[in-house]
Parts: C-alpha cells; sequence; structure tokens
C-alpha cells in the first residue's frame, strides 16, 4: 500500500499558490506521460509535430504536399500548400506581419518558407507562446496553443471553439518528442 501512496503523491500536487481566486485548493491529478516531465519545448518541437501530423511523415518533410483539394471553375484546386498545409487566407494574414512574405505558392516549394509563414502568423495570434518556445522555456501548453491556432485559426484557444480543435491537439500532443 505504501508504494502507490508515493506514486500518487509523486503525479499529485496541488495548485500554485496566487493573489488571485482562480485556483481552489483541490489537488489536481494526472498520469504520468513522458511529455510531463520532459523538459521545456522549443519552437522545432512545435513545428516538427505540426508538420507530421499535417503532411504525415511524406518524403523531404512534406515539401510539395498538396492537400484539401476544392472544385474552381471545374478543375480540382489544392487549397492547403507545403509542409504545414497553408491555406491562403492564413498565407495572407502571416503576410500582414511579414511583408517579406511574396507568394503562397512558395509554401509548397520550401520547408523554410513555409516556416517562415507559420512564425509571421504566430507572431499575430499566439505572441507570447511563440516567444517562449523560440527561446527554449516553452511548455506543452504553448504547444498546444500554436498548434491549435494552426489548425482552428485565431479564435481557436476561446473555450467555446476547443472542442472543434481536440482531435488535432490530440495528434499533435502523441507527435511531440
Amino acid at each position: 500500500m505504501i508504494p502507490t501512496l508515493i506514486a500518487i503523491a509523486a503525479i499529485c500536487v496541488a495548485p500554485p499558490v496566487s493573489d488571485t481566486p482562480t485556483y481552489s485548493r483541490q489537488m489536481y491529478c494526472s498520469s504520468p506521460s513522458p511529455n510531463a516531465l520532459r523538459a521545456p519545448y522549443g519552437w522545432r518541437d512545435a513545428l516538427d509535430a505540426i508538420r507530421l501530423v499535417e503532411t504525415g511523415g511524406l518524403p523531404n518533410e512534406g515539401v510539395g504536399a498538396k492537400g484539401d483539394y476544392r472544385t474552381r471553375n471545374g478543375k480540382r484546386v489544392a487549397m492547403a500548400l507545403g509542409p504545414y498545409q497553408v491555406w491562403e487566407p492564413y498565407f495572407l494574414d502571416a503576410q500582414a506581419r511579414d511583408k517579406t512574405l511574396t507568394t503562397h505558392r512558395s509554401c509548397l516549394t520550401s520547408k523554410a518558407y513555409s516556416e517562415r509563414v507559420v512564425r509571421a502568423y504566430m507572431n499575430r495570434y499566439a505572441r507570447a507562446a511563440l516567444r517562449r518556445l523560440e527561446s527554449g522555456a516553452g511548455t506543452l501548453a504553448d504547444i498546444e496553443t500554436v498548434a491549435r491556432i494552426h489548425n482552428g485559426g485565431p479564435r481557436a484557444n476561446r473555450p467555446e471553439r476547443l472542442k472543434l480543435t481536440n482531435g488535432y491537439w490530440a495528434k499533435i500532443k502523441k507527435a511531440v518528442r
């Protein structure tokens, strides 16, 4: 019985003490996972997980990947381009932050360019999480913020919209190493 109590104590922690009344005094428990005990996360961790989920580990790191086809003027057109499956509205939002981004089509042929687009988008909609991840002091919650916004748009982290990206977040969480 004692070993069980010790194991439970290791994974149940009291919430942080705070001057604000946002925390109750109950214990918060979760099952241990490799990610829970991992050192801080970096921007590369977030990008690699997103790329893996978006393009499923395609050859050439997803460069040249096309997805989410729609019919326009009788032709099938890929809406999502490149390793991070960037849509044109996403690109245009990113371009508003980084004027050196020139064309959406360039996402298709360059992983580095696609990463600049994702970074500019996150600089606009998830700046604090981006900064922590870039400094190497990010948390799994920062990766969650970035992933949900990447998949569900700027408002994806609002409580009423979380359910729309739960499946995507589950895949990202699994992909984070």
